[in-house]
């Protein structure tokens, strides 16, 4: 049997070798396409926009300057002189755009390429050699974003010794971390273990893999996606959340809207040449199959049609393309695997595998710039048959959690967690019956809390960052009979009052929502017609995100089609009007104010729209009618706010988290950070506890990887807010005030 096995991954493998290794066929952009797409889009932004501004030298200045900072963040690629020597466009760029002319964006991101390709080659020598002085009393400036870009390449090299410094040393500080774990414990999970098959380099190794990564994706970009990078930075100047998304990330945004696409199930990552199992989805095809695991290395894949694709080597976003497919069809992937199962044939090592593929296939040959690995690596050959993939993970969940009150009665509060409010605009526009949307699961989930008896709830927002309105009004109607849940107006200055379609309230009882700072758009209209019709108490942070706009997407493709041309061109997504309460009060910039202070890591961040570029000011218009649902709210704040502080003042678990947010002040307020590695040891090891729980914030990371070593204090004393709650909370029946 063992043999069958092996003889049916050696076939495989020499067929997946010899395949024709040209792919799916990608259209192939045409200069005149790319140019209409030029065209349509700036015309789209600036006659649809809600902030009308004049297409001017000024607007033109903005771009020129913003095009160089996108690409060039911490100002160390470009110097003074590269910047002077694209000067000719700084005035003219409204005119090329408006012509479809894109030539600066290719130019710049030409001399982006080659710049960065120079800081390569620099930082690898430097690397190979060991020359890194780890001992310096040299500083690293940690926001760049206001300092001046170096006049030459003289400066240019000094900056970029302290880059290559700062970017070893963040490696080797965490290698120290973590073989300090190690003699600490012993024991090691078998997905560490795997994970360890892979790492057989120096944090120098490791930076010049990291490099190698960064370089190939810039190479490897298609024409339409440096376009698409061009276009996005010009949304950016009529408004902060304005985008164009070219046809690949307009894909991914479907699916983050869907919450469901047709695949494999696996998450994937691009890494030292590989495409990278990240994690699988449980009940996916990859999963179910239980042929395909985290951390494995795809390198090809292979059609049902017999084209194939080399993947070595290539951009996850273009992987995925050859990945993904139709429900129901088949593709067969050749994996390299550290997972010990049966079948497969034993590669020791990079080199004669990838020399083999070089020869048989007419492929550059990756052996000498991709890793070796330890212990036991097989490639094997992978047929898993493609199905709509749900991703679960990212959809709402509902948990119940029974607690003693401030009295010591046992409450029962259910929890609500909302990442983003999420439809599937073209299942609900057919009227499937499953169409995938935030609020139907919200309302299966009040229905199981009914079911168990729940005293109280928390709808958590504290993550979700918006989506879909439709949803977000739909959801409020939930909670609400037939109030205005928001009201939209548009630049023409018409308003029009939303209000949720439910035929009934799904829950009466008392209602906390739990915010943040980055609970934005969406979340904010919810949480906000939560407390303008005193139907919940909001917790949290001492203010949400601001984002008191509304945008539209536009598909660039239809109005290419009215020219008699179909071509995949993506969308130009912008804001078309603002949402204001039913108060009468705008969420814009200055978002929406809380009840009760939770002190919070999100809380000491600098964020918000406050601090974006080009957003719109807060404005106000004319207050509607609003609901009393809790006749004595602004009471029971006061009481429950007292007997939280009163909590927190005493709970160990806060006051560990308070001495985290402490560290994270200091952390936060840094102007430079040391490039001396025994300096800086001693505060990496609390500033990495820090980071890790800001990233996670920072990502609104789900499921597995939603783990922290912090206990979520936050949503332990909100859940004890919303028990404290239900012996307060009077409700009234009938009437509007």
């Amino acid at each position: 049997m063992n043999t069958n096995r092996v003889f049916f991954t050696v076939i495989a493998f020499c067929f997946l070798i010899s395949a024709a290794f040209a792919g799916k066929r990608e259209y192939e952009y045409k200069r005149s396409d790319m140019r209409n797409i030029t065209r349509l889009a700036i015309r789209i932004l600036a006659a649809n926009h809600y902030h009308r501004q004049p297409l001017d030298s000024a607007f033109s200045r903005r771009l020129f300057d913003n095009c160089f900072d996108n690409f060039d963040p911490e100002r160390i690629y470009f110097t003074q002189e590269d910047v002077a020597s694209l000067a000719m466009y700084r005035d003219n760029l409204h005119r090329h755009l408006m012509n479809g002319d894109f030539q600066f964006g290719f130019r710049l991101y030409e001399l982006y390429r080659k710049r960065f390709a120079e800081y390569h080659d620099y930082a690898v020598k430097k690397l190979s050699e060991g020359k890194i002085d780890y001992n310096t009393n040299e500083y690293w400036i940690i926001d760049r974003k206001k300092v001046s870009r170096p006049a030459n390449r003289e400066e240019q090299l000094k900056l970029w010794n302290k880059k290559i410094t700062h970017n070893a040393l963040v490696l080797r500080l965490a290698e120290r971390r973590i073989s300090s774990q190690k003699k600490n414990d012993s024991k090691q999970n078998e997905a560490e273990r795997i994970a360890f098959k892979w790492e057989l380099r120096t944090p120098e190794d490791k930076l010049i893999s990291n490099l190698r990564d960064v370089g190939n994706s810039i190479e490897k970009r298609r024409p339409i996606d440096i376009l698409g990078i061009y276009l996005d930075v010009l949304a950016g100047e009529f408004g902060s959340h304005s985008n164009y998304m070219a046809p690949a990330v307009t894909e991914d945004f479907d699916i983050s809207m869907k919450l469901s696409l047709s695949g494999i199930g696996a998450t994937l990552s691009s890494e030292d040449g590989f495409i990278r199992v990240v994690n699988i989805v449980p009940k996916g095809p990859a999963g179910l199959s239980g042929k395909l695991f985290r951390d494995d290395r795809i390198v090809c894949a292979v059609q049902e049609d017999g084209s194939a694709a080399n993947l070595l080597d290539l951009p996850v976003s273009r992987a995925v393309q050859h990945i993904r497919g139709e429900r129901g069809t088949t593709v067969l992937l050749g994996v390299l695997s550290g997972t010990e199962n049966k079948g497969g044939i034993a590669v020791d090592g990079t080199g004669k595998l990838l020399k083999l593929f070089s020869m048989m296939s007419g492929l550059p040959d990756y052996s000498s710039v991709v890793p070796t690995w330890r212990g036991k690596i097989v490639f094997k050959c992978v047929a898993i048959k493609r199905d709509k993939i749900k991703l679960d993970e990212f959809g709402a969940k509902g948990t119940v959690r029974t607690v003693k009150d401030s009295s010591g009665k046992l409450r029962k509060v259910g929890i609500i967690d909302l990442p983003s409010f999420y439809m599937d605009f073209d299942a609900v526009r057919r009227r499937e019956n499953d169409a995938r949307r935030g609020s139907s699961d919200v309302r299966r989930i009040l229905s199981k809390f009914r079911h168990e008896g729940v005293d109280s709830i928390i709808i958590d927002l504290r993550g979700n960052g918006g989506g879909s309105l439709p949803d977000a009004v739909e959801l409020a109607g939930l909670f609400l009979r037939g109030e205005t849940v928001v009201q939209i107006r548009n630049s023409n200055g018409e308003i029009e009052k939303l209000k949720g379609h439910s035929p009934f309230t799904m829950y009466t009882g008392p209602m906390v929502v739990l915010t943040s700072k980055f609970s934005a758009s969406a979340s904010e209209i919810f949480a906000g017609a939560m407390r303008d019709h005193n139907r919940a108490i909001l917790v949290g942070d001492s203010r949400t995100f601001g984002k008191g706009t509304v945008l539209t997407v536009e598909d660039i493709s239809s109005h290419i089609r009215l020219t008699g041309k179909s071509i995949p061109a993506g969308t130009a997504s912008f804001e078309i009007a603002m949402f204001f309460r039913a108060t009468g009060s705008s969420v814009q910039q200055l978002g929406i104010s809380t009840d009760i202070l939770l002190p919070s890591l999100s809380q000491e961040m600098k964020v918000g729209e406050m601090f974006l570029d080009n957003h719109l000011p807060w404005s106000s218009i004319e207050p509607t009618k609003v609901g009393c649902y809790d006749v004595q709210i602004d009471k029971n704040i006061k009481i429950l706010a007292e007997k939280s502080a009163s909590r927190i003042a005493k709970n160990r678990d806060y006051i560990k988290f308070q001495r985290l947010i402490n560290n994270y002040r200091r952390y936060r307020d840094r102007k430079q950070i040391s490039l001396n590695e025994e300096l800086r040891y001693k505060a990496y090891l609390t500033e990495v506890e820090v980071e890790k729980e800001a990233e996670r914030l920072i990502a609104g990371e789900e499921g597995e990887n939603k783990k922290s070593s912090v206990r979520d204090v936050v949503l332990a004393e909100a859940v004890n807010i919303a028990a404290d709650y239900v012996s307060l909370f009077k409700k009234k029946e009938s009437g509007k005030k």
